[in-house]
């Protein structure tokens, strides 16, 4: 498996403000979030952010929060900044930074036919936390949790990327509800310790991509890590920083 490494800082003239800004991040998700072997957080998300706030001064300190929690992170918990969120709550929110696109994924050894979102009812489903209220009305309405928090039997959300990869590789699901880059980067990584290699078919049921924000504190930075985020795009090193984790 390759070995990541934090990308270098980007020498920056300008002033670098005397207080780093608090940062919450969420769950691991690994090329896009993760720990280096030093517990340092590195990938392509985290990478993106920190250089874009670089670009405008700032430096950084950081935490992870469960997803659940990140809407309460600059209104409840005095952080700075709150990074991954997809725009559900009135907060303060940058442009998107980063989209992904979902694929409803199953073995084909499985015998698995899926035409339309209401074909998942047939099956077993695992996904990321909150895809229940995150991937359009019909879901939703398929799988939200009920008054006590439960899903439905058939229907779970572990939290991190890593157990649900495990989970569909040992047959604990029909469905894994993910992104190609993530299920590719646990493709591989796991394939030391399970069997990987079974082929799998992507079915594209969600009409529309996730795309992520970042949530501030205060408008000015929100406004310099966007000036930031045009720069790295204008660039190209964000693209280059995809293609460092992804090849």
């Amino acid at each position: 498996m390759k070995s990541f490494l934090l990308l270098p800082f980007i020498f920056i003239s300008a002033n670098i403000y005397a207080a780093p800004l608090k940062i919450a991040f969420g769950e691991i998700r690994p090329p896009y979030i993760f720990e280096d072997s030093n517990k340092n957080l590195t990938g392509i998300e985290f990478d993106i952010i920190r250089e874009a706030l670089l670009l405008g001064g700032h430096t950084i300190s950081y935490n992870r929060l469960p997803n659940n929690r990140l809407q309460l992170a600059i209104s409840k918990m005095n952080y700075d900044v709150a990074v991954g969120m997809l725009g559900q709550f009135p907060l303060l929110y940058s442009s998107e930074y980063m989209e992904v696109k979902n694929y409803a994924v199953a073995k084909v050894s499985k015998g698995v036919k899926l035409t339309s979102i209401s074909d998942l009812n047939k099956y077993s489903v695992g996904a990321w936390p909150t895809a229940w209220m995150n991937s359009g009305e019909e879901y939703k309405k398929m799988f939200a949790p009920d008054a006590k928090g439960n899903f439905a039997a058939n229907y779970s959300e572990p939290l991190n990327s890593e157990t649900r990869s495990k989970m569909f590789w040992r047959d604990r699901f029909d469905v894994v509800i993910t992104n190609k880059v993530t299920f590719q980067f646990y493709k591989k990584s796991l394939a030391s310790s399970f069997n990987t290699s079974a082929d799998v078919i992507y079915y594209d049921l969600f009409k529309e991509n996730l795309k992520f924000r970042v949530v501030f504190k205060d408008e000015k930075v929100r406004d310099s890590f966007e000036s930031g985020l045009r720069q790295l795009k204008r660039n190209k090193r964000y693209l280059r920083i995809f293609q460092y984790y992804i090849q």
